[in-house]
C-alpha cells in the first residue's frame, strides 16, 4: 500500500466484530480502538483489511481453520520475489516484494499463498507480472499465488488467461 493515499473502504476486525471507515475518515480505526479500550483488549490486536471482500475471506478462512480444513492461517505477509542488486550501470535496483493477503496450510500440509480480489477488474498487468514471476520462481516448492474472487455466493479461483466478465 502506498503511504498517504486513501484506498477507500478499510475494515478493522477484532474478536469477530467489524469496524468500517467511511472513505474520508478514520472513524473505523477510532471505533476499533474504542472497542479495545471498552473491552480491555490490546489495540495492537486490531487486524486491518484493505476491503470488505478481504475481511469476508478472512472470516471464511477462520471458519475453515476451526473446522480443521486448514491450519497456520496468517495474513499480510511480505514475500521477497527478487533480491536487491547492482546493475551494469552501477545503479542499485531495490528488491521486488509482494504482500500476500493470506498464507496457510491445507489439509495435506501444502502451503497456500492467496490474494483476494473484489472482481477480475482489479487484476492489473503489474499484479499479473508479479504473479507470473512468483509462480515461476516457486514452482519447485509447489507454491503459486492463488487468486480468489467471490462469485455467485461462493469463493472461486481465478486463473491467468481467463476472460474478464463484462
Amino acid at each position: 500500500m502506498i503511504q498517504g493515499i486513501n484506498k477507500g473502504k478499510i475494515v478493522y476486525w477484532i474478536n469477530g466484530q467489524r469496524f468500517e471507515n467511511s472513505k474520508d475518515k478514520r472513524d473505523g480505526r477510532e471505533k476499533a480502538e474504542r472497542y479495545c479500550l471498552d473491552n480491555f483488549l490490546n489495540p495492537n490486536e486490531i487486524q486491518k483489511f484493505d476491503s470488505r471482500t478481504e475481511c469476508d475471506r478472512y472470516e471464511f478462512l477462520l471458519n475453515e481453520q476451526t473446522n480443521g480444513n486448514i491450519s497456520n492461517l496468517g495474513h499480510h505477509f511480505t514475500l521477497k520475489i527478487q533480491d536487491e542488486f547492482v546493475n551494469a550501470n552501477g545503479d542499485t535496483i531495490p528488491p521486488i516484494t509482494y504482500e500476500a493477503d493470506f498464507i496457510y496450510k491445507d489439509k495435506n500440509g501444502n502451503r497456500i499463498v492467496e490474494d483476494v480480489k473484489g472482481s477480475e477488474y482489479f487484476i492489473d498487468e503489474r499484479f499479473i507480472t508479479i504473479k507470473q514471476v512468483f509462480d515461476n520462481l516457486m514452482k519447485d516448492k509447489g507454491l503459486y499465488i492463488r487468486v480468489c474472487l467471490y462469485r455467485d455466493k461462493q469463493w472461486v479461483e481465478w486463473r491467468i488467461g481467463e476472460k474478464k466478465k463484462s
